[in-house]
This record gives structure tokens, sequence and C-alpha cells, in this order.
């Protein structure tokens, strides 16, 4: 049986945009991949046409014009017909699809007539596919009433001053209605989402959580990790992503920076522990100990969670939240915010504690709770790492979706 993967990219996300199966072919299944933006060397990954950088580009423009004047990813210039043209996809029985809405020459109408070829599977990884447009809708009612209305969260701020998103949705729900596929979605949440969705009506949904290959991301002598990184041995050490907090609209970035500047045990010496940016947080250098680490690999990431004592990630809209199972199979216990898929995932007193969205109070009492109760805490690093164990490994997240694609194969 041959699988094909088709998303935008192969190492970035690779963790679960299908690059992580390519090692389990077997001679039942043959798994390829084929993207928009290629960065590694193998030889079962390919690149979507067409191959010509100079058409590549051209392509990218178009795709970039149309979403910014409002038309997001429902054209595309000869996409599915440059695609049927090459072998790997003649040849896979199923095509599992990823994120078709990155920078790819694929569209909804592309969608449509793949389907209508091949037995296709798509992961949808956020609430793009069931909205006129937007990523993550937050409180707006627009998915289930078909986007009536200015939309408050667009994706791109249309140039040209309108507002297609009743346009787009209204289209997503034509194709979707004349397109078979079966869904497969991380989170509880998130099926919450895609059946309560008109446009998704009928469509067969399996969920299966992403999984963590566990030989690699398991916890670390945290001493050693924290000698590495130049943290005190005697901090308290919170860690955080920072995407770039001038700019966050959902990663609850603020909410932190708040949290912090309440925080009042001076007794207690804590290092902040920041993934990427950091910039934002410079102001705190008077209070805490600060470290960056910039853009790091996945084997650099564990030596941060293990040096970790929490792990914060109050996001406001976060269909699964890879970084919170990396953590707690890390022994980090993760604090989060309600109205997610993270609490979910973590699960409250269990992998990490739960607090009220976009509540820098809590947030604040959270984080001085697990500093001054120790045995919670250890209780946490505990339930953190046999959550993961029990839901989220790469070998449960292979072995559901082997049975998924057999199913497919045999049955339809």
């Amino acid at each position: 049986m041959n699988i094909l993967h088709i998303n935008y990219s192969d190492v970035i996300g690779s963790r679960f945009n299908g690059f992580y199966m390519l090692d389990s072919s077997s001679e039942l299944f043959n798994v390829k991949m084929a993207v928009w933006r290629k960065t590694s060397k193998r030889n079962d990954v390919f690149l979507l046409p067409p191959q010509n950088n100079f058409l590549k580009f051209i392509i990218e423009k178009f795709q970039h014009l149309s979403s910014k004047s409002g038309i997001d990813h429902i054209f595309s210039i000869f996409g599915f017909f440059l695609l049927s043209r090459t072998k790997y996809f003649k040849e896979a029985d199923i095509i599992h699809l990823h994120i078709i809405h990155g920078d790819t020459n694929l569209s909804l109408f592309s969608l449509y007539r793949i389907c209508r070829k091949k037995k296709v599977v798509w992961t949808i990884h956020d609430q793009w596919a069931i909205t006129g447009g937007c990523i993550h809708p937050f409180e707006c009612k627009g998915v289930i009433t078909g986007c009536q209305g200015k939309c408050p969260y667009p994706r791109y701020n249309s140039f040209l001053k309108v507002d297609l998103s009743r346009f787009i949705w209204k289209i997503k729900k034509y194709v979707y209605a004349n397109s078979k596929f079966n869904i497969i979605i991380s989170t509880n949440w998130m099926n919450e989402k895609i059946s309560n969705s008109p446009i998704m009506k009928g469509k067969a949904r399996s969920i299966i959580p992403f999984g963590l290959d566990l030989n690699l991301f398991s916890p670390k002598d945290s001493q050693k990790c924290r000698i590495q990184l130049g943290i005190p041995e005697n901090h308290f050490v919170i860690s955080f992503r920072d995407s770039g907090l001038k700019n966050d609209t959902y990663k609850g970035l603020i909410y932190i920076k708040k949290a912090l500047q309440m925080i009042g045990l001076k007794e207690v010496p804590i290092t902040l522990l920041i993934l990427e940016d950091g910039s934002g947080f410079e102001s705190l250098k008077s209070k805490f100990n600060i470290v960056r680490t910039g853009w790091i690999n996945s084997n650099e990431l564990v030596n941060v969670l293990s040096a970790s004592d929490i792990f914060l990630m109050p996001s406001l809209q976060e269909s699964f939240g890879l970084m919170a199972i990396e953590a707690m199979a890390c022994k980090t216990p993760v604090i989060v915010a309600e109205g997610t898929a993270l609490p979910e995932i973590v699960g409250h007193r269990i992998g990490g504690l739960v607090v009220p969205a976009r509540n820098s109070l809590a947030i604040k009492a959270a984080i001085e709770k697990l500093i001054l109760n120790k045995k919670l805490l250890s209780e946490l690093r505990l339930g953190a790492i046999n959550r993961v164990l029990k839901n989220y490994t790469s070998v449960n997240c292979l072995q559901k979706h082997f049975e998924l694609y057999k199913e497919l194969y045999v049955h339809e």
C-alpha cells in the first residue's frame, strides 16, 4: 500500500506533518512525502511541482496576492494538473493531506479533484478548514452560522478592503459536499469543533493524538543541563516559548509577562529560560536571571525542558499543543489556560495546572504554588511523564494511522 503525505514543508513541523512516518515504511506500507519546500535530503521526499524555481516564485506571489485580496487558497495555478502527472501521485493508494493552506500550489478545488482520483485522508491541524479564512476564530460563531458579517479575526487584512469570508465559507461548503475524504484530528476539543461545523457534516472522523519519539524526548539529568545552560544550581527555572511578544495574538505572552511582573517571592531565585526570541522580556532582567536560547534543534530542546521546573503555555487558541507533551515527556509540568485543547492534553493536577484564560493573576498564583509546594511539583512531574507514556507516543500514533489506512484500503 502506497501512502503519500502532502504538506508545505518536510523538516519544519516534522513531528506532526507525516515526515516522522517515513522511517516506518514496511512491506505492507510504503510511505512517501511531497512538499512545496524541501529541506531534507531524503529520496522519499519529493518537491511538489513545478520544479523550476522561477515558476515556484511566480506561484507563491500569486498565492500571497490572492490571500491578501481575500481569496484564500480557493484557486491554484494548474495545481492538480501538475500534481496528477507525477509518478508518486499516480502510484499512491492513499493521499494524506496536511496543511494545504500553507505555501503550496494547492487549493480547495485541488482538494476536490484529488478526492475524485484517490482515497484521501486529511489531518486538520487548525480551524482554517471550517472557517471563512481565519486560522483561529476565538469566540466568533461564524464557523457555525456561515461567517455572516465582517470577520473579526481575518488571517490577512484584504488590501481591497472587502471581506470575502462568507464567500469562502460557501466555497468550502460546496467543495466538501462534493468531496469524499476522511478527517483526522488530534484532540476531542478539535473533534467538537469539526462536528459542530455545518460544512463538515457527514465526514468520517478519527481522533489520533500526535506522538513523540521517546528515544529522543525523555528526561535528562537536570543539573547537567543547567550547567550547560549557565543556570545556577539553586534556581527555580521557568521556561516558555517567546515567538514574538510584540505581535502575539494567541500564545498568551502578555499574560505571562504580567504574571512574572507580579511574582513576589524574593527569597526564591528564579531563572527565566526563554525559547526563541525573548527580547520582549528583557525588562525583567533586574528581577530574574534570564537565559535566551534562540532557535534550537530537538536535542537542545530536550536539554532546555529537562533543566526546567515548569513550562508556561497559557495559549488563547491551540488545536493540540505539541510543546506541552514535549515538556511533559521531560518530566516538566505545564501551566495552561482554559478554552483550548491544552487542558485535555495536560490534565489539571495530572501533568500540570489549568488556569482561567487571559488571567495573569491566576498564572502568577499557579507559578507560586509550584514554587512553594514541592510535593505537588513532584507529583505533577511523575503525572506528566506517565500521561505521555499512556497517550502520546509515536508508536501509538503510527499504529492508529496504519489501522486507518488498512481499513480504507480494504473496505472502500
